[in-house]
């Protein structure tokens, strides 16, 4: 079986990880013969063993697309994400007759602002869940909505799309868009580079990671952690996010009058790692339509357990290992911290039943199985 991958990016956010522990995976099956990966960028190709790296220029997508089919005999053309390489390259499958995957990390293909909200009003801005054509193009602009609609048309060519709830299935559905032709396939998480560090003690600390954007809800902790802090005076929150918020969240900071607070920037893997391993729990308070937080299964693969806000998708992938709060109630999580890290015995519990969750709900392989399961249904149908 031959598959190819299609999404804008290589390096970026949370999809484009998953792409690539997706690629580990489906590489080392015996079921997969060759993978294929395109993306943007100046024409170029490399290999991997069995897996080829592609790149192409933005206009081309079709062309390559179709050249890729009849050159390699690819079974089946699987697309992430919502942008102009991956809708074309479903046009191109479908003309030349292969199964088509549309595989949603978000929301983008109806909302351009990716949340069905717009995200630099997230504060004071409700969620909104319909596309509704007068309302949109006033929010995000005539141009966008139009071009957004336009590519999802092209999307609906697909023989399957791919969610990680059946949460995000039903906003998707109720706006018409793939109606009927939805699959769940929980998203994955690194399970080989986040597990338990041997020596590393639990301080008296909390972490919060990527949430200084409006809609990640960082405010929220700040303002939770205005009570906590009263309560354990020597309890400390580690917040690391984007670099381009850092000042807003000083002055909140600031205008809070808070203490033991540490603003982080972008850290590598074994930091990354660390900082999970020696924090009590970690801090999820979105307060948008979430569809996968990969900081949750993270946290729980190195045995910290998670708070997060009960919102999106996290309701149905929280079996194990969470404590979930009403979003934006800061004061429902601030008790829900402080009870934490006041119980040992409930944040052990937690933490052992979560990675447990964890290793088999957002394990890579059991992805990897899931795909090439519902590819050999695509090519024998």
């Amino acid at each position: 079986m031959k598959v190819l991958l299609v999404n804008p990016y290589i390096r970026a956010g949370g999809a484009e990880v998953r792409i690539r522990l997706l690629i580990d995976r489906l590489k080392q099956h015996p079921a997969i013969d060759e993978v294929h990966f395109l993306t943007f960028g100046q024409p170029a190709h490399r290999s991997e063993e069995n897996v080829h790296f592609w790149r192409t220029l933005k206009g081309k997508v079709e062309r390559v697309v179709e050249r890729l089919i009849d050159k390699f005999r690819i079974d089946v053309v699987q697309q992430h994400n919502f942008q102009e390489i991956g809708t074309r390259a479903v046009v191109a499958a479908k003309r030349k007759g292969v199964p088509a995957v549309f595989v949603a990390h978000d929301y983008h293909a109806l909302c351009p602002h990716y949340f069905l909200v717009n995200v630099f009003r997230a504060i004071d801005q409700p969620l909104c869940y319909e596309i509704d054509e007068e309302k949109c193009s006033r929010c995000v602009g005539y141009y966008e909505f139009w071009k957004t609609k336009k590519h999802r048309e092209d999307l609906e060519h697909c023989d399957v799309g791919v969610a990680a709830s059946k949460r995000m299935i039903d906003i998707f559905e109720r706006n018409g868009f793939l109606e009927g032709k939805w699959r769940v396939i929980t998203p994955w998480v690194d399970v080989d580079t986040f597990k338990p560090e041997p020596g590393v003690q639990r301080k008296m600390q909390c972490c919060t990671l990527n949430n200084y954007l409006p809609h990640k809800g960082a405010w929220v902790a700040l303002k939770a952690w205005a009570i906590v802090s009263k309560r354990l005076p020597d309890a400390v929150l580690q917040m690391q996010g984007d670099v381009r918020w850092l000042s807003q969240m000083i002055d909140m900071i600031k205008t809070l009058k808070l203490r033991n607070v540490n603003l982080l920037k972008r850290m590598e893997i074994e930091k990354l790692r660390r900082l999970y391993c020696e924090s009590w729990f970690t801090v999820v308070p979105s307060i948008w339509e979430a569809t996968f937080e990969l900081v949750r299964g993270e946290s729980l693969l190195c045995g910290t357990p998670v708070i997060a806000s009960r919102i999106g998708s996290i309701p149905e992938t929280s079996a194990a290992g969470h404590v979930l709060f009403e979003p934006r109630n800061h004061e429902e999580l601030a008790e829900k911290m402080i009870d934490l890290f006041l119980d040992p015995e409930k944040a052990g519990r937690l933490a052992k039943e979560g990675r447990e969750y964890a290793l088999k709900t957002f394990h890579p392989q059991r992805a990897a199985e899931q795909f090439i399961n519902l590819y050999d249904e695509l090519i024998g149908g």
